[in-house]
């Protein structure tokens, strides 16, 4: 084999690498950005707003007051 086109075949071996490993990088942060929404909008739903958790409170101090 000619020691050239054996360069040739290892520089684009490693080409395909960096590529490939590139690409698997992109889907892991399009994974990790798709969790964060969902996470985020999981924690949204399930936080009560400010005005329920103001009236939850005016509630609990009516009742202990009576």
């Amino acid at each position: 084999m000619d020691p050239y086109s054996f360069d040739f075949m290892v520089k684009d071996r490693i080409q395909e690498l960096v590529g490939e490993a590139a690409g698997e990088q992109r889907m892991a942060n399009s994974k990790k950005r798709h969790l964060t929404t969902w996470l985020t909008t999981v924690i949204h739903l399930w936080t009560p707003a400010p005005s329920e958790t103001r009236d939850s409170v005016e509630e609990h101090e009516e009742g202990v007051s009576a």
